[in-house]
């Protein structure tokens, strides 16, 4: 706070009383700084006896009653000042310093104004009404204010702070990193500025300047709560998670009750896989705050990843009350975890008012909540789909392209392609059970292969095949996606498969740099990226006809067979298992699906019931997913007619084991909207025949691709009405389905699904010919590689 030690009501010189008024004011001023307010007031009751209107005195106390908190107090003390002087300006500065705290913002802005009226140099009042525009959100006018601060003082390094957090707020983060950087430049001890820079480059991917920028901060204030905090939220997301929960114990240890703290703490400790540690957070996070909607939103979240639905839907529908319901993202939430609980019930008026968000927002050029992952497993609406997933897409490249200059290439003639493959799941999940046996196939003369990979080593077989098959294996989990893509340019790669798309824990934001010239989607998001940067997406025509073409922003290569890559070399290791060792009926027709609880629907689950009454022989076996599923599921059956002991559940096991068993079941029935993808072809894999329903779209398309591959179009519906009666047909008449069995024998070892050399012969071709089409300069294009092969 600015004090006058002035003489204005001093007329008579310097007498007796004005030296001891003087002293009394300065010692009152000395105390204050010390943090002795008692003392500081006690000069001031001091002044008062000597001149009872003294307007030094009563802004002194009033800026006591501000340190004390005591804000209507402090108000009436400066008033006083006003009336005893109305013309010195650092008192309605003061005025409206403490308006602004009883949160009195128009007032508050008006004493602002008059404080400048009377002293228009004052650049402090002006930064000041700046400041408070901007907490209002009224940015244009916080932005005209610090502009006109600047032409009074274009040293005031505070100012050129928040034009950075206005540009910030903008988007536009190079201006943003200018005038940080000015800022620090004027004043080289402005921790925030620092703090607010190393918060921007974690924004745009400057992984390393982030680090450096919060480091300067806590080194210019080894307290700086705020800067620890926000360091650790950029460890957490590059997956340095030790390092984050150490910068926020360091949070706790300055600031116990440090806003959010707990939260992240939660967080953190999920993807560190310490779920009791994370849940402790967060309860204590609820604790700290009752109301904390975010912590319950939270914990929902990592009871859903953990597969506790009940806990997950009870916390999420908590958020959702605390919120009076105007989070919208939440009601997505709810709705992902009401679907894998298979809460179809309550589904029904969620899905109405999520349908109704998604429409407004996009209908308003907004980035949708929805995210492009549900859109693609609940919607075969393949337009809708594309503008979801362009906005996010969008959006993505947005972050990234205002500060980085596009890398350049060349075109010169190579002897090897490089090509590089993107992924966290090169490990015992779905993408390295079907990849693992492709890489060394490559042709090492004409191909170098190399994956780059972040998250957890499990050390698994599937981890070292991978490891040991490709030219190099790189570990980016402690890049950022800008230090990644430079890394990626660097090592020359050609070509670049995204194969994770918009699922969780991508890091898209690398390939939206483009630091390869030719990029290509495939695996695990089984539509449309709608963007720009990537080149292609690898397809068949089965999962994209013709007629779909408009439907996607990429161009398509088209794979002969299938897109779909399987390995089938845990084949020869699966052991042999019983029935009544899996505690399976002996005598009856084992209809089975291990899909993921969330592909399935009420209709699709109705038709198995019906299914189940047709076929009274027949039972119908189901992956364990969760308590409330097998009680949700076993319900549904009673409601149909069904004895709800003719659904087996059976827990998870390892891959091995599993296939082991599935070998035991009769059928697999497939999933509508999102089909199986590694289920369709591990149940394949097991000599089970998998009946489909082929839908509109890529991802109800896929099993429909897979099973052309391995010869069984027989077992490809259009219809719903046709999948139920495929089933029956084959369930009922065991001689039918016998012969299916053996045929799938034989074809595993005829067809191509399951040659994962030929598979990669035809890729090379593939991406030769892209290759191809990049040097002599022409834009990417549709390729079709069976018709590449029969004109060989």
């Amino acid at each position: 706070m600015t004090v006058r030690l002035c003489e204005n009501n001093m007329k008579a010189g310097y007498s007796n009383k004005s030296i001891k008024i003087k002293k009394w004011l300065r010692q009152s001023l000395w105390a204050y700084q010390d943090g002795d307010l008692k003392r500081s007031k006690g000069y001031c009751k001091k002044v008062f006896k000597l001149d009872a209107s003294n307007a030094d005195a009563f802004h002194l106390m009033g800026i006591n009653y501000i340190k004390d908190g005591r804000f209507d107090d402090a108000l009436s003390m400066v008033d006083n000042a006003i009336k005893s002087d109305v013309t010195f300006s650092d008192f309605h500065r003061t005025r409206a310093r403490i308006l602004t705290n009883l949160n009195r913002s128009e007032d508050a802005l008006l004493s602002y104004r008059k404080a400048i009226s009377i002293n228009p140099e004052d650049d402090t009042s002006v930064y000041e009404t700046g400041a408070l525009y901007q907490q209002l959100k009224k940015f244009e006018s916080a932005f005209s204010c610090y502009q006109k601060c600047l032409e009074l003082n274009p040293k005031f390094s505070a100012c050129y702070n928040n034009l950075g957090l206005i540009y910030k707020h903008q988007e536009n983060y190079e201006k943003a990193i200018s005038s940080l950087l000015s800022a620090v430049e004027i004043d080289p001890s402005l921790k925030q500025a620092y703090n607010n820079l190393g918060i921007i480059y974690k924004d745009v991917g400057e992984v390393q300047q982030a680090i450096k920028s919060f480091s300067t901060a806590i080194k210019l204030s080894p307290n700086y709560a705020e800067a620890f905090f926000n360091m650790g939220v950029l460890l957490d997301e590059i997956g340095r998670f030790e390092a984050a929960i150490n910068c926020f114990n360091q949070v706790v240890r300055i600031d116990p009750g440090f806003n959010g703290i707990y939260n992240n703490f939660g967080i953190v400790f999920q993807k560190m896989g310490r779920t009791e540690d994370a849940v402790r957070c967060l309860n204590k996070a609820i604790e700290l705050e009752p109301d904390n909607a975010y912590a319950f939103h939270n914990i929902g979240i990592i009871f859903f990843q953990n597969n506790k639905l009940q806990l997950a839907i009870d916390h999420t529908k908590q958020a959702i009350k605390l919120t009076n319901g105007e989070k919208q993202k939440y009601y997505y939430n709810l709705f992902e975890q009401l679907r894998a609980a298979s809460c179809w019930d309550e589904l029904v008026e969620i899905e109405k008012r999520i349908n109704a968000i998604t429409i407004n927002q996009l209908d308003a050029e907004k980035i949708p909540d929805e995210s492009p992952f549900l859109a693609l497993t609940r919607s075969e609406d393949r337009q809708r789909n594309l503008r979801i997933a362009s906005k996010w897409s969008a959006s993505i490249r947005d972050k990234t392209k205002r500060f980085h200059r596009p890398f350049q290439f060349q075109t010169k003639s190579k002897n090897r392609i490089i090509i590089g493959f993107l992924s966290n799941r090169f490990r015992n999940a779905a993408t390295g059970h079907l990849m693992a046996g492709m890489f060394k196939y490559f042709d090492k003369n004409s191909f170098e292969t190399h994956c780059y990979s972040w998250g957890e080593d499990d050390n698994s077989y599937f981890r070292k095949t991978i490891e040991n098959s490709v030219d190099r294996f790189i570990d980016i989990t402690n890049l950022g996606f800008f230090d990644a893509a430079y890394l990626i340019h660097k090592n020359k790669v050609d070509i670049l498969f995204d194969l994770k798309g918009f699922t969780r824990n991508n890091r898209m934001e690398i390939c939206s740099l483009k630091p390869a010239p030719i990029q290509i989607a495939y695996m695990n998001f089984n539509g449309t990226s709608g963007s720009n940067y990537y080149d292609y997406l690898m397809a068949d025509s089965i999962v994209i006809p013709e007629s779909h073409l408009n439907d996607y922003s990429e161009k398509i290569i088209y794979m002969p067979n299938t897109f779909m890559v399987a390995d089938n070399a845990i084949m020869t290791h699966l052991k042999k298992k019983t029935r009544r060792s899996e505690d399976l009926p002996e005598d009856k027709v084992i209809l089975c699906s291990f899909n993921q609880a969330y592909k399935i629907e009420a209709e699709l689950f109705d038709c198995w019931m019906t299914v189940l009454k047709e076929v009274p022989e027949s039972i119908l076996w189901m992956i364990e997913d969760s308590d409330l599923v097998v009680e949700n599921l076993k319900h549904r059956a009673i409601k149909k007619g069904v004895d709800p002991n003719r659904i087996i559940f059976s827990r998870r096991m390892d891959k091995l084991d599993h296939l082991s068993r599935l070998q035991l079941a009769d059928l697999a029935l497939d999933t509508w909207t999102c089909n199986g993808h590694t289920s369709t072809v591990d149940a394949l894999l097991a000599g089970v025949p998998v009946v489909t329903k082929m839908g509109n779209h890529f991802a109800s398309r896929v099993s429909a691709s897979i099973l052309k591959a391995i010869g069984l179009d027989s077992m490809i519906s259009t219809g719903k009405k046709e999948y139920q009666n495929i089933i029956i047909e084959k369930a009922r008449d065991r001689n039918k389905l016998s012969s299916v069995k053996l045929l799938l024998g034989n074809f595993r070892t005829s067809q191509p699904l399951f040659d994962t050399k030929r598979f990669v012969r035809s890729l090379e071709y593939g991406l030769r010919e892209i290759w191809a089409i990049y040097r002599s300069g022409d834009k990417a294009q549709n390729i079709n590689i069976s018709d590449m092969l029969s004109n060989k």
